[in-house]
């Protein structure tokens, strides 16, 4: 599950002694959070970040990462890229992989030899993961 962190609102009361401005603002600041949860197909990136706004192409060579593109194409071309925190993991679990990833759409898939497949894909908001949801296929 995913949380959406694009949109955030914060409102501070004003505090009139600024001696104390910190804790203050500590205990009296409300955060409204745009919360959109959702369940997207998920690629755990190595070595990559990418971030709202940007057009990027990398490879993908695992299997349940190629699977879950095909599901994101087969559906509303979404998909949710995090990346992990170690490149050498070839399975990585929720431990191994940063909290806020990206939620990006996949704009072009090009199956290359070898059983790779590239993407071109454009970030679209930063999201929180919550936890993996197992498909079969990915």
């Amino acid at each position: 599950m995913l949380r959406n962190l694009g949109k955030r609102r914060i409102r501070m009361s004003e505090i009139e002694n600024t001696n104390s401005l910190c804790n203050e603002q500590e205990k009296e600041e409300e955060n409204f959070i745009n919360d959109t949860m959702a369940t997207l197909p998920a690629i755990a990136l190595r070595g990559l970040t990418i971030l709202p706004g940007i057009v990027a192409h990398f490879d993908v060579s695992r299997e349940k990462s190629i699977k879950a593109v095909e599901a994101s194409v087969n559906g509303n071309q979404e998909i949710f890229l995090i990346t992990q925190r170690d490149v050498e993991v070839e399975q990585p679990k929720l431990d191994d992989l940063y909290e806020i990833g990206i939620v990006a759409q996949i704009k072009q898939v090009i199956k290359m030899p070898n059983n790779i497949v590239r993407i071109l894909a454009e970030g679209k908001d930063r999201a929180r993961i919550f936890g993996f949801t197992e498909c079969e296929e990915y």
